[in-house]
């Protein structure tokens, strides 16, 4: 009698037939109860931040664990930098997979952009920063390239802002027909004209910036700048006219390590990273440190060298679900860290229904 040949299953398949298991058995059982809240500051302080979700690949987004199990193959970040919100939607820099991540946060997808096929000149060598147009346009940093890569609202490579061969071009922001560029190497920030290419003016000498690393343009169209060599936050109005410095070298509340993402709030409050406190801290207009929130760790809820920093209102109302029970959300917080369990963490600032937060604004 013939013997009955093998049937080598690969060990991916084995893996996911042996976790569908586990799932068909844990949904006959009970469910877990939901953790605790984090919130900042932590009790008895009021609350002002939850941690709400972190996720570092396809299969953290998803809550079904069938579809979890199914997706662990799928996307994974490996180093996320730069980060900026669009409509419905987040967008990542990812530098050591050279390229930015599109992830749906409504339907749970992530895709990932890494050149336009098309475009001879569209590839990316060790992309940082992202800042998306009002109309969609994305523009990345790359300092291998010395460029800024231009790509339209669908993903496609529009074109290249060069830089010479002694520049770093590393933060970037963009603000009506203009381009915001940070120049690590020339210590300076450019102004570019996105039509054109143009360069309209350029900041550096007079304010003597060391390392400027991240942008932010204010409600009120200021730019704001952390300086990672100076150990500050810089800001300038829209021609570039010095304004303000935020924050000095130190290790209490108020001081800066390595300040690295930026963001403002559309109340003008600022948002701060630090890579070497592992920390989020945030600022009023004059200065004064308001709070800080996480820490590093191992945690869900840590930062591992975090770089960049978002703001969302729209998006709000879709995260309110992980909310604790009566904390209202006004705006949500992404965070990338380069490093750790978790690369992308969102935040949830808002207050507690029915709590007297009086005391604190009248500070």
């Amino acid at each position: 009698m013939p013997s009955t040949p093998a049937v080598n299953i690969p060990s991916s398949h084995l893996r996911h037939l042996a976790v569908l298991l586990f799932a068909t058995l844990l949904l006959a059982g009970c469910a877990a109860p939901n953790p605790a809240a984090i919130f900042y500051p932590p009790p008895p302080d009021l609350p002002r931040l939850q941690f709400l979700k972190s996720f570092s690949g396809v299969a953290d987004l998803q809550s079904n664990i069938l579809k979890k199990a199914l997706s662990e193959d799928a996307f994974v970040f490996k180093k996320a930098y730069g980060v900026a919100f669009y409509k419905d939607k987040l967008y990542v820099v990812d530098s050591r997979l050279k390229g930015y991540a599109v992830v749906d946060l409504s339907n749970n997808k992530i895709t990932f952009i890494s050149n336009d096929p098309e475009k001879r000149n569209s590839h990316f060598q060790h992309p940082f920063n992202i800042a998306i147009a009002s109309d969609g346009t994305k523009y990345i940093s790359d300092i291998a390239q010395k460029r800024v890569l231009a790509y339209s609202a669908d993903d496609h490579y529009l074109r290249s802002y060069r830089f010479g061969k002694e520049s770093g071009p590393l933060g970037v922001a963009v603000m009506n027909n203009k381009l915001y560029v940070t120049d690590v190497k020339k210590h300076s920030l450019s102004i570019i004209d996105i039509e054109s290419g143009e360069t309209l003016g350029q900041i550096g000498e007079k304010e003597k910036l060391y390392w400027p690393t991240t942008l932010a343009i204010g409600p009120d169209h200021s730019i704001y700048v952390t300086d990672t060599g100076h150990f500050s936050v810089y800001k300038f109005t829209s021609a570039g006219k010095f304004v303000k410095e935020y924050g000095s070298i130190g290790d209490s509340v108020g001081n800066f390590s390595r300040p690295k993402g930026i963001a403002i709030t559309r109340d003008n409050y600022i948002y701060v990273i630090d890579s070497a406190f592992e920390n989020v801290q945030m600022f009023n207009q004059e200065g004064r440190p308001l709070l800080y929130f996480s820490q590093g760790g191992n945690r869900s809820e840590d930062l591992a060298l975090p770089a960049g920093i978002a703001i969302s209102y729209e998006l709000a109302p879709l995260f309110q679900k992980y909310a604790a029970d009566g904390f209202k959300i006004d705006h949500i917080v992404a965070v990338t860290s380069q490093s750790g369990p978790s690369k992308i963490n969102i935040y949830g600032y808002g207050k507690q229904e029915g709590a007297d937060y009086s005391k604190y604004e009248k500070k």
